[in-house]
């Protein structure tokens, strides 16, 4: 009896990706900033990096409130926020346990020793400073969150609004 062929793609030549287990949605991070040029400067770098997906939002609150709807896997939280700042942000994460396992990067132009001490205390997984540096924190983003583990949750659909997580 002959084997069967290898499937083909249009082109006509063999499917590498033939029965091979499909791939799993990339992992997504919710960036909370204030300031819409951080966030757009954000987006910018995770266009390249096609194994997670970024949503943004510019309220803290109205994130937080989203993520029943809109699970995510992992967040980038500036510090200096008006109405609820990183640290008040991490405090509601961790309190949820929905998300108290989840990593939560800092990112601040605050860099001194006091501020990264407190960070550490509080449990953030690591700590970014402004301006990004883009090595440095796609190390800290595979440190955070190593690709080889799947996404916690499906896709979502994005949302739009004022201060809504967007993607």
């Amino acid at each position: 009896m002959v084997p069967p062929a290898p499937a083909a793609t249009r082109s006509g030549r063999p499917d590498s990706t033939a029965g091979a287990r499909p791939a799993q949605p990339p992992q997504t991070w919710l960036y909370i900033d204030d300031n819409a040029v951080n966030l757009a400067l954000m987006e910018g770098l995770f266009e390249e990096w096609t194994q997670w997906r970024l949503i943004t939002s510019t309220h803290p609150r109205v994130a937080l409130d989203s993520l029943r709807e809109r699970p995510v896997d992992a967040f980038l939280v500036d510090l200096q926020m008006p109405v609820l700042d990183g640290f008040q942000v991490m405090a509601r994460l961790r309190a949820d346990p929905a998300t108290r396992h989840l990593p939560v990067v800092a990112v601040s132009a605050d860099a001194t020793a006091a501020t990264r001490q407190r960070c550490r205390e509080l449990g953030f997984a690591d700590y970014v400073t402004k301006p990004i540096d883009a090595e440095r924190l796609l190390a800290v983003l595979q440190m955070a969150l190593p690709t080889d583990r799947p996404a916690s949750h499906p896709s979502a659909g994005a949302s739009s609004g004022p201060g809504s997580p967007s993607t």
